[in-house]
């Protein structure tokens, strides 16, 4: 018999699954009941599940789940819950808080173009008021990496940015190191894209590293911080109403009805 090869042809590590989802139900408090009501599933699936070792979820069953538990189904099927530490299910569970926000219009960004943050490289326009950049040595201004340090970084493409509180900025890049040697076992086309999420502090200057997936990075935090970044870019254009503007617009409306 001809031996089958590739992921799609593993079989289902059922006692991992197990683990995993034990972890997340524990983590977030749920029962299997809620957690079956959530994801539209028959009662008392999950337990049958577990009591008989022959018992393989269905594959939609298991998406479901994961749909519900916020994780992608690749993790649930495949990852450790070790990877998923507290933290980690912190700031998953911000970033996808700020692409609710986002979704439903609550939260307002502000896009910088990838051509001007090139022109703010290339000294053809002061960085004022742009949280991406900074002074280096020379005096003229560079991108800022957190997670990257000392390298010298370029815009991918529209940055973003947004208030978080009266004293504090969110930054959203896509960026890119320049210095092949930062990743010397790239070959061929020389990828390191990554996104980053930055605090920033305009008045004391002061940077945090908020959520970061870089070149070998966390798996979830790549995909929580790229559906976020998606979002902002199919949006980018859009037309932003100020509360004060739409409730000026809803009274005028209101007079025809």
């Amino acid at each position: 018999m001809k031996e089958k090869t590739g992921k799609a042809c593993r079989e289902l590590n059922r006692e991992q699954l197990l683990e995993n989802l034990n972890h997340l139900i524990g983590w977030q408090g749920l029962t299997y009941a809620e957690l079956e009501n959530a994801a539209g599933i028959y009662p008392g699936y999950i337990s049958r599940m577990k009591s008989d070792p022959r018992k393989l979820p269905a594959l939609d069953v298991i998406w479901k789940i994961a749909q519900v538990l916020g994780v992608p189904i690749e993790w649930l099927i495949e990852g450790t819950s070790g990877e998923l530490d507290r933290e980690i299910l912190y700031l998953r569970g911000f970033l996808q808080r700020l692409f609710d926000l986002t979704v439903e219009g609550r939260l307002s960004w502000h896009g910088t173009p990838l051509a001007q943050m090139m022109e703010v490289l290339e000294g053809k326009m002061d960085p004022a008021g742009l949280p991406f950049f900074e002074k280096g040595q020379d005096g003229a201004p560079r991108l800022v990496s957190k997670a990257f340090p000392g390298f010298l970084v370029l815009p991918g493409n529209t940055a973003f940015s947004t208030a978080m509180n009266e004293r504090e900025i969110l930054c959203l890049t896509s960026l890119h190191i320049q210095d092949r040697d930062a990743f010397p076992e790239s070959e061929g086309t020389f990828e390191n894209e990554w996104l980053e999420m930055q605090l920033w502090n305009p008045g004391t200057g002061e940077r945090t590293l908020v959520a970061c997936s870089s070149y070998g990075g966390n798996d979830l935090m790549w995909a929580d911080l790229r559906k976020l970044y998606q979002q902002l870019l199919e949006h980018e254009t859009d037309l932003r109403l100020s509360p004060a503007l739409r409730t000026s617009i809803d009274a005028f409306l209101a007079r025809w009805e």
